[in-house]
């Protein structure tokens, strides 16, 4: 946090740091899993998907079914280190307006793979199928 506090200091420009800041306030959602670590691997980061539902970037890892879910509609943390979170967190504001455009698209796979009705359907056909044996 320290890093990130120095950052802010010396570019404020580039970097706030508000510890609880609403998605009003916000453009960009962080969802972090290192792969390294199994939950990493086995559930989907449901904030990844809240932060999409707000309208904001995506800033992910490539952790579990994310790059599924999302496609080329986030922005992703190809190096796990936080020098490498740090430069691409410097590189956003060059890249807003393309930005704006991913999470829009990235707002909009979310709202098609993951809408009560999509949910409710896939598990309507999953129920089916178990029932029928099939």
């Amino acid at each position: 946090m320290e890093a990130f506090l120095g950052l802010a200091a010396q570019a404020p420009e580039w970097l706030i740091f508000g510890e609880s800041l609403g998605s009003k306030a916000s453009h960009v959602g962080l969802s972090l899993r290192l792969a390294g670590y199994e939950m990493g691997a086995t559930t989907l980061p449901s904030k990844a998907v809240e932060h999409a539902l707000h309208g904001l970037l995506v800033l992910t890892t490539r952790a579990s079914d994310v790059p599924m879910l999302f496609g080329k509609e986030a922005l992703y943390l190809e190096e796990e280190s936080a020098q490498a979170l740090a430069s691409l967190l410097a590189s956003l504001p060059g890249l807003r307006e393309s930005l704006r455009n991913t999470a829009i698209r990235g707002r909009k796979r979310v709202l098609n793979a993951c809408a009560p009705e999509v949910v409710g359907q896939g598990i309507r056909r999953l129920l089916v199928q178990n029932r029928d044996g099939s």
